[in-house]
């Protein structure tokens, strides 16, 4: 999933679209400098192969965090066709 995301976010790039890509190694505790990175963009999308548990546990540490949520609970990884699709719609909203 991790090179699907990065693939992902380099194509939204080329594109011309301006995006960032964050990665965790371990969120317990999460980071110093999260909260300060994530309220740096105007949106923050969280793309989970779940029910969106990271999402919600960053809605709980971060106070008036509320990222947009891609999820997808199929067994499968990502496509970066499909995040791509996504993402794009949310920039767009």
């Amino acid at each position: 999933t991790y090179g699907h995301l990065r693939e992902a976010a380099d194509e939204l790039n080329k594109q011309g679209k301006k995006v960032a890509h964050a990665h965790f190694t371990y969120i317990n505790p999460l980071p110093r400098n999260t909260e300060e990175i994530m309220r740096r963009y105007k949106k923050v999308v969280v793309a989970e192969q779940n029910l969106g548990q990271f999402a919600a546990f960053l809605r709980m540490k971060i106070d008036g965090f509320n990222p947009y949520q891609y999820n997808e609970v199929k067994g499968q990884p990502f496509t970066v066709s499909s995040l791509v699709e996504a993402f794009t719609k949310i920039m767009e909203e």
